[in-house]
């Protein structure tokens, strides 16, 4: 993460960091360490310097897609611009299965906490407007 933050305009470091979280992240247990240590945010600085790099882009949606397995890590992907970074990505990049898949999990999985919160703001206001009646 470090060597990423230092080299934002270097594709190789940028292309093979976003890989080593991905491969990190991948094991679930690991995906909180990831965010923790600023993996987010460096994933998502690198997808957004490199948007016409298609290795970048690939690695970024796959890491973004294996950090949000974990449920807490869906809204940081979310609030660090993490769905503009892959929406970027699948626009630019119609023509690559990989960022295609790898995006629309990383959407789906970041889609589920939308879902959640929703969930639990209809509950709050149902029970907001039972108590005032």
């Amino acid at each position: 993460v470090a060597a990423m933050r230092a080299h934002v305009d270097s594709p190789y470091i940028q292309q093979y960091g976003c890989g080593a979280l991905s491969n990190i992240a991948h094991a679930e247990e690991n995906t909180i360490k990831v965010a923790t240590a600023g993996g987010i945010e460096a994933v998502v600085a690198a997808m957004q310097a490199h948007v016409d790099n298609v290795d970048i882009q690939e690695n970024g949606c796959n890491a973004l897609a294996d950090i949000t397995q974990a449920e807490e890590n869906r809204i940081k992907v979310a609030t660090a611009g993490g769905i503009e970074a892959v929406a970027a990505a699948l626009q630019a990049h119609v023509d690559c299965v990989e960022i295609q898949e790898y995006g629309c999990c990383a959407l789906a999985n970041i889609s589920l906490a939308v879902a959640s919160l929703h969930v639990a703001l209809a509950h709050a206001v149902q029970a907001s407007a039972a108590v005032t009646h």
